[in-house]
């Protein structure tokens, strides 16, 4: 039998009750002179900071897709992760209070920075998928963000199908644009301010499906010197970072010859 806490909210993840237990926080750690009620509120606003923050990160809204009916619950992991980020806050407003005991226990030695996400936190948050959203253009040149959906986790990299409006090989850099009322995918390339929003790991024609990753390894190029930072070039190739362009957008590191570590950066324009 699944034990449930009582008291969740369903405009927050995790509960003040669970915090309160997680944390061990009683009505003299933060201030003398505040009351149960006053501790739970503080508690409970620190709850929605969380919730905010888990919602950026995973460019989703569990709340949201439960009352939508697209899942039936949020992820119990979810709820314990927020529980965590605000046992992290409460650490914080503890050290600020200059109060050298607290009913915490240890929570001292574990908060020493102003870093909610610690990298444990952030490891554990990876497991749940993020919902991608690409930024993409119309013919006339006009941005809009279109959301395409849950993305998907293989080898730890996003992906996103979309349908190709040419020949495309793998290892490309590659934009997504829209057509009517359609997503496309084509060759980025930075003299025509095509700009990268991922790339591909397999060949296509012109009219299929394609997974378009917006992160993780680039493991089809070859030629790279391990280390330094590539741009988009042209046809949805790489090159060396350098000034002799007006335009430049990162794509990432090389970590081998024939390895790139995608991380896609924005325009940078040069006068």
């Amino acid at each position: 039998m699944t034990y449930v806490w009582k008291g969740r909210d369903k405009n927050y993840y995790g509960s003040v009750k669970e915090v309160m237990f997680y944390t061990g926080i009683r009505l003299n750690t933060l201030d003398n002179d505040m009351s149960e009620e006053e501790l739970e509120m503080f508690v409970e606003s620190m709850l929605r900071y969380a919730k905010d923050f888990i919602n950026h990160d995973r460019r989703r809204n569990y709340v949201k897709e439960v009352k939508e009916g697209l899942r039936e619950s949020v992820p119990e992991g979810i709820h314990f992760i927020a529980i965590r980020l605000v046992a992290n806050m409460l650490g914080q407003a503890q050290i600020r209070r200059d109060k050298l005991v607290t009913d915490i226990q240890d929570f001292n030695n574990i908060v020493v920075t102003d870093r909610v996400f610690s990298k444990e936190i952030r490891r554990d948050l990876e497991i749940f998928p993020r919902k991608v959203s690409f930024h993409v253009f119309s013919t006339s040149g006009d941005k809009r963000e279109q959301d395409v959906g849950e993305s998907k986790l293989e080898s730890n990299d996003l992906f996103a199908l979309v349908e190709a409006s040419e020949d495309l090989t793998a290892g490309v850099f590659v934009n997504v644009y829209k057509e009517g009322n359609e997503s496309r995918v084509r060759l980025a390339d930075e003299t025509d301010e095509r700009v990268v929003i991922g790339f591909i790991n397999e060949d296509v024609y012109a009219g299929e499906l394609v997974r378009v990753y917006n992160g993780g390894f680039n493991k089809q190029l070859d030629g790279l010197s391990v280390g330094e930072e590539y741009v988009l070039g042209t046809d949805g190739s790489v090159r060396l970072a350098g000034d002799d362009l007006n335009v430049r957008q990162s794509v990432g590191r090389a970590i081998s010859d024939t390895v790139l570590s995608v991380e896609i950066g924005d325009v940078r324009w040069f006068s």
